[in-house]
């Protein structure tokens, strides 16, 4: 006979060691696995990313591309060539598309800054309504191209803000040709302004097909 004293003691010594390192290995595996489940994921959504960076900028020069060659048909239209107003006002478009146009190139160089949390705005007071009638005298050309119509309603009796020009700029552009871009029949497009207390509220109306909730 053989007597084995602790006999349940000594074999859950020994098995311990063996089960702690597989489980440790077996925490690692899954921990890696997890780890590049999460790095596929932020990866796709990083090349997502670039797609829609590069599909918005085509589509912020396109806009004032756009309007150029609209203004440039006019100008190249007898009954415009010997009209100075006219001439003028496309001459006038122009130069502010261009100018818009070199904002962009702009905004593309300080990507990197902005990569690196160092860009500051260029706050300023702005004249909301000398932006708006600015923008509008670009975008009636591309409304009226398609036989639509451009209404302004300036009512706001304070219209000066303190904001960045280029990017206000920007996004009341981008807000006027989303509105005629998206509208299917005749684009109806309207621009209020208006003073809600201490604010500035600017709206823009449209006949479009909507953004899905």
């Amino acid at each position: 006979a053989v007597f084995f004293p602790d006999r349940s003691s000594y074999v859950v010594g020994q098995l311990v060691p063996l089960t702690a390192a597989t489980t440790v290995f077996m925490l690692l595996i899954a921990g890696c696995f997890v780890y590049s489940i999460v790095t596929i994921v932020r990866q796709r959504r990083f090349a997502q990313l670039i797609v829609d960076y590069i599909n918005n900028m085509t589509h912020e020069f396109k806009t004032p591309l756009s309007t150029i060659a609209l203004a440039c048909e006019a100008l190249a239209r007898p009954d415009v060539s010997g009209e100075t107003e006219k001439v003028n006002k496309y001459e006038q478009m122009i130069r502010e598309e261009n100018t818009r146009m070199r904002s962009q190139v702009d905004k593309i160089l300080q990507m990197a800054v902005l990569e690196e949390g160092d860009y500051d705005l260029t706050i300023s007071e702005v004249d909301i309504h000398a932006v708006i009638e600015s923008l509008v005298r670009g975008a009636s050309l591309q409304v009226d191209h398609r036989g639509g119509t451009l209404t302004t309603r300036l009512e706001a009796t304070h219209s000066v803000v303190a904001a960045d020009p280029m990017h206000l700029a920007n996004i009341l552009a981008n807000l006027l040709d989303n509105a005629n871009k998206y509208s299917l029949d005749r684009p109806e497009i309207t621009i209020a302004t208006s003073n809600d207390n201490r604010h500035l509220v600017v709206t823009v109306s449209d006949r479009g097909i909507g953004i899905p909730a």
